[in-house]
This record gives C-alpha cells, structure tokens and sequence, in this order.
C-alpha cells in the first residue's frame, strides 16, 4: 500500500478557500488521467468523475458551435489586424463524443483494476491520485512527474490534438492545467500537514522536558 498525505481529506482550516479550485482542477485531472496513470484509489472517482461528464456537456454546448480560427504556418495574429488567409476549423460534437466514449472505456478499465487489487488485498489511498505511466515519469519521481512532465506532455498532446480536432484538443488543454494545479495544490496541502506535524513534535518533546524536571507550574 502507497501512503498518499497528498490524497488526504484532513486539510488544514487555514485552507478552506482553495476547495472550490481544488475541485475544478480535480474535475479537469480526471478528464485526462484516465489515459496517461494507473493503480487509482478507490475513491479518486468520486463526485469528480461526474463532474468531467458535465464539464464535457458544458464545454459542447458552449464551444460545439463556435468557428475558432487557426493561423496557418508563417502567419500571426493581432488583436484589431484580420487574417491575411486564415484557415478556420470548426469545432462539432461528433469529435468530444467520441472522445467521451474513450474516456468511459478508460474509466471502466480503471475501475475493473481497482477491484482486482481489493480483492488481492493490493490497496492504495482510498483518494490516490494514479501513479504516473513511464513515459510520464522519465526518472522523476512521482511527485516531480505530476507537477511538471506529464503536464507538459499533456499539454503538447492537446495541441497535436487540435490539428485534428480544435475542441478535443481544447478539451485536453484544460485537462493539463488540472494536472498541473491539482499536483500544485495537493504539494501546499502536504507541506502544511508536514510542517504541522513537526510543530505537534516540538510541542510534544516540550511537554516531555516539563514532565522530566518535574515543573508543572
């Protein structure tokens, strides 16, 4: 069993405000980690996994029909300059749902190895975020790996992406930044939690000191 603090419900007071964006980058992780981790907690696809179902929807409905140009090679853009010829994708559904039915795929995949480790007594953190592929680590440890390469590399396949599908492509942009500001939040969590702990211990050996020599005023 992996120890994950990173996946831990006990969080500081102190940091009740990052909840809201906690949970929106958590959303947006678990739209691309499906592909790019394994050996996920069995509670990591909870609420969030409905959340990405939505998010999708969201994200059709309101970028579905929307013609979003794209610059071909050598030309650039301004804000108050038009185009010289530019070659305009135009975003549809067919793309995103296809995208969702992988995804489903891959979820179920995830879900039917969670089970097969339970049942072998083979447990992670109920919260576990997935352990990083190879390819997504390159020597790094997991930590380094969440925070900077696989975002990275998310990022990069999303822009590959676009060429064949602006809205796909978007869609797992999103999904980096998610790596990317989850990896960072759960590191602020875990340094607190830390950094609380080795306070409980000075205060601990303190009371330790007081209650050898006796001094109880």
């Amino acid at each position: 069993m992996r120890p994950n603090a990173e996946q831990s419900s006990g969080r500081s007071p102190s940091f009740s405000g990052f909840d809201a964006l906690s949970f929106v980058a958590r959303v947006l992780e678990a739209s691309v980690v499906v592909f790019t981790r394994s050996r996920f907690g069995a509670r990591y696809f909870g609420i969030e996994g409905l959340g990405v179902i939505l998010w999708a929807m969201v994200f059709i409905a309101y970028w579905g029909d929307q013609s979003v140009p794209t610059p071909s090679a050598g030309q650039f853009s301004w804000i108050g300059e038009s185009y010289a010829s530019p070659r305009y994708a135009t975003p549809s559904a067919d793309g995103m749902l296809g995208f969702l039915g992988v995804w489903f795929l891959a979820f179920f995949v995830a879900r039917a190895d969670i089970l097969k480790r339970r049942l072998k007594g083979d447990n992670e953190h109920t919260r576990y975020s997935g352990l990083p592929h190879r390819l997504f680590r390159a020597g790094l440890s997991e930590r380094s790996a969440k925070i900077s390469l696989e975002p990275i590399l998310v990022f990069v396949a999303g822009a590959l992406l676009q060429e064949w599908d602006a809205l796909v492509g978007t869609f797992v942009m999103f999904g980096a930044a998610g790596i990317f500001v989850s990896s960072a939040i759960n590191l602020i969590h875990e340094n607190r939690r830390l950094e609380d702990m080795r306070d409980a211990q000075i205060e601990q050996r303190h009371l330790a000191e007081r209650f050898r020599e006796k001094r109880w005023m």
